[in-house]
């Protein structure tokens, strides 16, 4: 694999990483507050 390759590939990684731990962190928050209502 060439170094360029590599470079895109983790920056990919970093993205779905960073998104999916966003799209937890919002989760988690949602339903705090969900319960916090009921």
């Amino acid at each position: 694999m060439m170094p360029e390759e590599y470079n895109k590939y983790n920056k990919y990684w970093a993205y779905i990483v960073i998104n999916a731990k966003f799209s937890a962190y919002l989760c988690i928050i949602e339903v705090t507050f969900f319960y916090s209502l009921v």
